[in-house]
C-alpha cells in the first residue's frame, strides 16, 4: 500500500546537451546541473544523453575538461537508435535545422554546431523526452519554436525549478 501523505508525482526525463557534461565544474552553471543530478538520483528524473553526445565529445578539445568529460559519459544512459529511428531521427534533424535556423549556412562551422543540436533534439524528441537542457545561448533563444515542435527547451537552473516546482526536493545528504 501507499505510505500515508505520498504524493504522487511525474518523474521528469531530462535530456542533457553535451554542453551540460563539460560544464560540471563550471562555478556559474555547474551547481544546477549538479542539483539536477541530484533531484534524478532522488527520484525526480531520470537523465539521459544522446548518441550525437557520446560521437561528439570524443573530438572534443584534447583539454583536461574535455577529457574529463568524456569519462563523464559513463554516469548517464545513452539513447540508442534502430537503423530505421536513426534515418527518422535524420530527417527529423534536418526538419528542425530549416525551422529552428532558417538562415544557416549550409557547411559552415555554424552550420555543423546547429546541425549536431538538432540531431540531440531529433533524438530527444523520438525517444519521448520531456525536457532537453542545454546551455548554448543561440539554441536556448530558440525555445519557442521548438515548443512548437513538441520540444521543451530549459537551461539547467530553470529544469531545476520547474522539477522543484513540482514538489520535488534532493535527497537529504546523511549526517
Amino acid at each position: 500500500g501507499r505510505e500515508e501523505g505520498y504524493v504522487s508525482r511525474s518523474v521528469f526525463k531530462l535530456t542533457l546537451d553535451t554542453s551540460c557534461l563539460l560544464a560540471i565544474d563550471d562555478p556559474a552553471t555547474g551547481p544546477d546541473i549538479i542539483r539536477l543530478i541530484n533531484l534524478a538520483l532522488g527520484g525526480a528524473a531520470t537523465i539521459a544523453l544522446t548518441s550525437t553526445v557520446a560521437a561528439e565529445l570524443p573530438t572534443a578539445p584534447v583539454t583536461t575538461i574535455g577529457k574529463v568529460a568524456v569519462t563523464r559519459l559513463e554516469m548517464f544512459p545513452v539513447l540508442g537508435l534502430s537503423g530505421d529511428e536513426r534515418l527518422r531521427r535524420d530527417a527529423l534533424r534536418d526538419q528542425l535545422l530549416t525551422s529552428l535556423f532558417p538562415n544557416a549556412t549550409s557547411g559552415s562551422a555554424t552550420w555543423r554546431h546547429d546541425r549536431l543540436d538538432c540531431e540531440h533534439l531529433a533524438a530527444h524528441l523520438l525517444r519521448g523526452r520531456d525536457l532537453f537542457v542545454p546551455l548554448d545561448k543561440p539554441l536556448l533563444r530558440k525555445a519557442s519554436t521548438a515548443r512548437e515542435a513538441g520540444i521543451e527547451l530549459l537551461a539547467p537552473d530553470a529544469a531545476r525549478m520547474r522539477i522543484e516546482e513540482a514538489g520535488w526536493t534532493p535527497p537529504q545528504q546523511p549526517e
